[in-house]
């Protein structure tokens, strides 16, 4: 393996990007420990040591960082790590170690945000964050399975945080409340059958 280039990130760190693809990074001391230079060879077994000892190692720990400030699907990590400038073998085994030890699931992230977002945001949107996260499109829709009643809960509540004299409402001013719930991502239908809905109740009041 030709070690094909050496470029600083900061003042302590630099990334080293080998002939065959390969790209990781390293402090300035280890690169100098391991005497890696630019059109240099750089040996399997040194790098070999060089993943196990340091590269895997620090993967793992980058892992427990970032989850200490909250709860992480497999995809954000796997993000993360790739930026950080991690060689897929040690992403794949701190990925391994985050499973093993239970600090990811993404069944469970994808339960805690669809409960969580449940009351702010429609079924359509949460799916669409989820997806976005990396969530499967099954795990996600069986995550949302039990909040439909939730979802038309938070819409009237949403609807009825914007202090709208229901005795009195327009068509036109439905329509603007329908635009605006539908940029949250709720459907049009339930918007105007929920407005609808409040309507009725507020006459019979």
């Amino acid at each position: 393996m030709i070690v094909e280039k050496i470029e600083p990130i900061n003042t302590k760190r630099r990334k080293i990007s080998l002939d065959n693809g390969l790209v990781f990074a390293l402090y300035n001391s280890e690169i100098h420990h391991f005497k890696i230079e630019e059109g240099k060879e750089l040996l399997e077994d040194s790098y070999y040591e060089i993943l196990q000892t340091i590269l895997i190692k620090r993967a793992k720990e980058r892992l427990a960082y970032l989850i200490k400030d909250g709860d992480y699907t497999e995809f954000q990590i796997q993000k993360k790590l790739k930026q950080g400038f991690y060689p897929e073998e040690a992403i794949e085994e701190a990925l391994q170690f985050g499973r093993d030890y239970h600090y990811l699931d993404d069944w469970r992230y994808a339960q805690t945000f669809a409960e969580q977002k449940a009351g702010t945001m429609s079924r359509k949107l949460i799916l669409m964050k989820l997806l976005e996260k990396g969530i499967s499109k099954d795990m996600a829709d069986r995550a949302l399975s039990c909040l439909e009643d939730k979802e038309d809960s938070a819409l009237e509540r949403l609807i009825r945080k914007k202090n709208i004299d229901f005795s009195t409402i327009t068509w036109k001013e439905k329509q603007k409340i329908c635009a605006y719930f539908m940029r949250k991502g709720f459907a049009y239908e339930d918007i105007l059958k929920k407005i609808n809905d409040i309507e009725s109740t507020e006459h019979l009041t």
